[in-house]
């Protein structure tokens, strides 16, 4: 297998870097196509505790209606755009979590902005009976005016997501919707997700005791409410999922919901999911009417008490299972791209060999298939027979596009393993700078890992790519000042090889220009 890594380019002669020229020129220029295209508004986020202001919208139906109409509703504001993968890829869980709380008069609302009529249109319309949630789209989006939305909210970062209480008060912003949860508890809607329920929400793989993956599952015989009764030693030959939830659990309850969603087609088909009602004592609920109620059809088994707490399971714990009996992975907490990353195991286990390697991981990511690619790095880590940091790698390039906030720890994490050695920086810096859609934030962090590179760079190394990247995370994060800075830097290098490419010229020349319009 091989990965390209910043530092083969770095040490490259660039007058002769034909291949990075073209791959640059794409990716920059997509980006600045899409951030000059979109205008930016002077005007600051709204602070929490104000009142939002009015603002005019357009429905799905492209019919005009003002925010003001939602007045008396606790509203979940989403603001997206088509051509944001971070939006489209947050926005099922964040709609997951809406129909938890849609009953107590919560309203989620995706306005989509910066965008073109027909996109906004085209995915209505792709995804028809989808999502729960209301769609507006903003009209002035691209070409915002002192009036409209984009400026009286001060938004320039995709996504952006708050919550607003019934009296019209900003309660604050959430990138996940852990965060958006708790808002919302303090908005007065109950989510479950509070106190114990919400305790681990920041663990992953394996965090749990007990259960080691690669060995055969603790035996166990669960009973349904009707009579059934399910063992370990009956389920062989079959993936097996445990899902460990009860009534009173926020995360439980969701990610149940996303298995179901995403699991049924496996139904009776080699595999079998169970619902492992577990410690609902603490609040005492009615397990067998809420399954009911949700219509869900995988069984659902009570007095599981005893055994989860032997193989320390939590509020939520999922377990895989191979078709040996072999434990595969043991997940506690719900993220948001939790049940992506079951099913994707799943699914591999489901082939004759159940095996997966990196490559499979990396192919993953080049389809788009981003939370197949984490469940796959995940199961790598635990497994070994690949460096692990390969295997991080590609972890953080898929989680850029799933959980930001999450791939962030993930680079401090393998910053603070190696030190922030040279490669490292690289490699963390060329990810986030040749991943289009990022935060403002993310773009930031990636500017300053250029910045820390460049502080312990060799004095012999090509800095060119170096501070074009830098400024190029620069002006994504919108320090265009700085992104100049860089900019000028990397052309003035260019301009004193004597066997620079006219093309490379040329190239650095225009990206100089478009920051510098953009000033």
């Amino acid at each position: 297998m091989t990965i390209i890594k910043i530092t083969n380019m770095i040490n490259a002669r660039i007058g002769i870097s034909l291949v990075w020229l073209l791959i640059s020129i794409t990716s920059i220029q997509a980006q600045s196509t899409r951030s000059n295209d979109v205008g930016l508004v002077s005007t600051q986020l709204l602070k929490e505790g104000t009142m939002i202001p009015d603002a005019r919208l357009l429905n799905e139906k492209n019919e005009p209606i003002q925010l003001s109409a939602y007045k008396g509703r606790t509203i979940i504001l989403d603001v997206w755009a088509t051509w944001c993968r971070p939006c489209i890829a947050k926005m099922p869980a964040l709609d997951s979590l809406f129909r938890i709380v849609k009953s107590q008069k919560v309203e989620m609302l995706a306005v989509c902005t910066g965008d073109e009529p027909n996109r906004f249109a085209s995915y209505l319309q792709q995804n028809n009976g989808k999502f729960a949630a209301s769609f507006l789209f903003d009209p002035k989006g691209k070409r915002p005016d002192s009036l409209s939305f984009r400026s009286r909210f001060g938004i320039n970062g995709f996504p952006t997501t708050m919550v607003i209480d019934s009296d019209g008060v900003l309660k604050g912003y959430g990138y996940n919707e852990t965060e958006i949860a708790l808002l919302l508890e303090s908005a007065g809607v109950k989510t479950g997700m509070q106190g114990d329920a919400l305790g681990g929400a920041a663990d992953g793989l394996n965090s749990g005791e007990g259960v080691p993956t690669g060995q055969p599952v603790k035996p166990f015989s669960m009973t349904t409410a009707g009579g059934q009764v399910l063992t370990s030693e009956s389920l062989k030959g079959q993936v097996v999922v445990l899902d460990f939830w009860s009534t009173w659990c926020g995360p439980c309850r969701m990610l149940t919901h996303e298995l179901d969603s995403a699991l049924k087609p496996l139904y009776n088909k080699g595999f079998q999911m169970i619902g492992v009602n577990f410690q609902e004592s603490i609040k005492k609920g009615d397990p067998v009417k809420y399954w009911k109620d949700r219509g869900y059809t995988f069984p659902m088994t009570q007095g599981n008490d005893d055994y989860g707490k032997s193989i320390g399971a939590g509020n939520p714990t999922v377990l895989v299972i191979d078709r040996q009996g072999i434990v595969r992975a043991k997940w506690d907490a719900w993220t948001p791209s939790r049940a992506g990353e079951v099913v994707t195991l799943v699914t591999e286990l489901m082939k004759e060999n159940g095996r997966v390697t990196l490559q499979d991981a990396i192919n993953d990511n080049r389809a788009h298939e981003y939370a197949g690619a984490l469940a796959k790095t995940e199961w790598l880590l635990q497994t070994g027979g690949e460096k692990k940091e390969d295997i991080i790698q590609v972890q953080f390039e898929a989680l850029l596009h799933l959980d930001e906030p999450r791939a962030i720890l993930l680079a401090q994490k393998w910053r603070a393993e190696t030190g922030s050695d040279f490669q490292t920086l690289s490699n963390i810096g060329n990810i986030i700078s040749q991943t289009k859609g990022l935060s403002a934030s993310t773009n930031a962090y990636g500017a300053v890992v250029f910045e820390t590179l460049l502080a312990r760079a060799p004095e012999d190394t090509e800095f060119l790519i170096v501070y074009d990247l830098t400024g190029r995370c620069y002006f994504r994060s919108g320090q265009v000042k700085k992104a100049i800075v860089y900019a000028e830097k990397s052309l003035s290098v260019a301009k004193a090889k004597s066997d620079m490419s006219p093309l490379t010229l040329q190239y650095l020349e225009g990206v100089l220009d478009d920051y510098r319009k953009a000033d």
